[in-house]
């Protein structure tokens, strides 16, 4: 499913130390040369979480679940399959999430 062209805000740095929470949302950034790529877990309207990746620009969701950590599961393993392809990958520390307002055509 291609979703519309979201804004993330980047309000701090990366942090290099992944914790185990269940804190939602959660970015992963990743990036190898001038390429960057994006993992994010976020509460969704029915109230599961969503694991969303980027890549050229373009949003796929790769996991729905009721429990964050299932989330969590499909981040670690696309950023493990990253990370071994000589990607480098940071959590970030703090963000916001904007997505377009829908306007009446």
């Amino acid at each position: 499913m291609i979703r519309p062209f979201v804004t993330i805000v980047f309000l701090l740095g990366s942090v290099s130390a992944v914790a185990e929470s269940v804190d939602l949302p959660r970015l992963i950034m990743c990036k190898n040369q001038k390429v960057r790529r994006t993992i994010r877990v976020f509460k969704n309207s029915e109230g599961e979480c969503e694991t969303v990746y980027t890549k050229a620009g373009v949003d796929r969701t790769v996991g729905t679940a009721s429990v964050p950590t299932s989330c969590f599961r499909f981040v670690d393993n696309i950023r493990e399959n990253l990370e071994d392809a000589a990607w480098k990958c940071d959590e970030v520390s703090q963000f916001k999430i904007e997505f377009p307002q829908k306007t009446e055509e």
